[in-house]
Formats: structure tokens, C-alpha cells, sequence
């Protein structure tokens, strides 16, 4: 496996799709449909909360797969890396978690409603945010309201998923559940 190395953000996501083409996808069981994975990133999550100048932010990469035989989900693997943005924002380091699609549950879907969608497209706004939060935000700036709205909306609709990476982030989800 890689070591963990900087990466400028303009080429992070080249190098994740890198990473992603090389593991090891596994193969489907001789009387099964094979599983159509594709990499999927969390939002950013930081490890301490509330944030100070040193808090790291985290964003995981996993897989979502669209397996055939389910109507109503898709299955999900755990996550396969980890990218940190330290100090300075301006590159994430790269943390590999394992070499192979580890999947460990189906997570429902259900359309999006329209303020959901539009919502959800305020990620980078959300990330350049976080990234920017020295010390717990004021709970009624529009900006805080928009970004507690955006994460409760994501753990909705990703909860297989947020019940791994919950442990290392759970004063986090304390404070968004509020």
C-alpha cells in the first residue's frame, strides 16, 4: 500500500481515481449478477469538535454498488481511503485503508426532494466553510444554519456509511443532531 502523501487539490481527484482503478473490485458469485461499484467521498468531517486552528478535517472515500438483485438501495463498502486537510488546505494528504471493495451493507435510497438537491449542491461551499472554521461557529449565522442543515440532510441519506465513520467523529454528529 501507498504511503500517505500530499496532494495539491487540483490533483486529488485524479489520484483518488487512480487509487479506485487499482483495488480489487472481488468477483460475483457464480449464480449471482455482478456488482457495479463506483468510488463515492463523504463530506468533510472534523476530529475534533469544536474545531481549532490544528483540527483536521477528513473526507472518505468508499464504494456504492449498484447490485442487480436490489431495487430499492445500493450496497456499500467500507471506506478504502481517507484524506486529510491539515494546516495548510491547500493539498490533502492521501491515507490508503486497504486494497479491496469491503462490502458491508445496503444502504436505502428515496428521491431527493427539490430543497434536498439543491442543498446537496452547496458541497464545496460547505468544505470551503469547514476548512475555514477556527473555533465553534455562531449557531445562528446563515452560514452555520446551512451547513447543519446540509449534514443532517447527508446523514439522512447515508447512514450506512455515517455508522462507520461515527466513532471518530461523534461530538460532530452530536452537535449537527442538536
Amino acid at each position: 500500500m501507498p504511503s500517505p502523501t500530499p496532494v495539491p487539490l487540483a490533483e486529488l481527484a485524479a489520484h483518488l481515481e487512480t487509487m479506485w482503478d487499482q483495488l480489487d473490485q472481488g468477483q460475483a458469485p457464480k449464480d449471482s449478477l455482478p456488482i457495479f461499484w463506483q468510488p463515492a467521498y463523504s463530506p468533510l468531517f472534523p476530529t475534533a469538535w469544536p474545531p481549532g486552528p490544528d483540527t483536521i478535517w477528513v473526507r472518505y472515500a468508499y464504494g456504492q454498488g449498484q447490485d442487480m438483485s436490489i431495487t430499492d438501495g445500493v450496497r456499500i463498502a467500507k471506506p478504502w481511503a481517507r484524506v486529510e486537510f491539515r494546516g495548510d488546505k491547500s493539498a490533502g494528504i492521501i491515507i490508503p485503508l486497504t486494497q479491496k471493495v469491503e462490502p458491508f451493507e445496503v444502504q436505502g435510497v428515496s428521491p431527493l426532494d427539490a430543497e434536498t438537491q439543491a442543498l446537496m449542491q452547496k458541497s464545496e461551499q460547505i468544505s470551503t466553510y469547514c476548512l475555514n472554521l477556527k473555533e465553534a461557529p455562531s449557531p445562528d449565522a446563515p452560514n452555520t444554519v446551512t451547513m447543519r442543515r446540509f449534514y443532517q440532510s447527508w446523514l439522512k441519506y447515508n447512514g450506512a456509511i455515517a455508522a462507520v465513520i461515527k466513532p471518530d467523529h461523534s461530538a460532530f454528529f452530536e452537535w449537527v443532531n442538536q
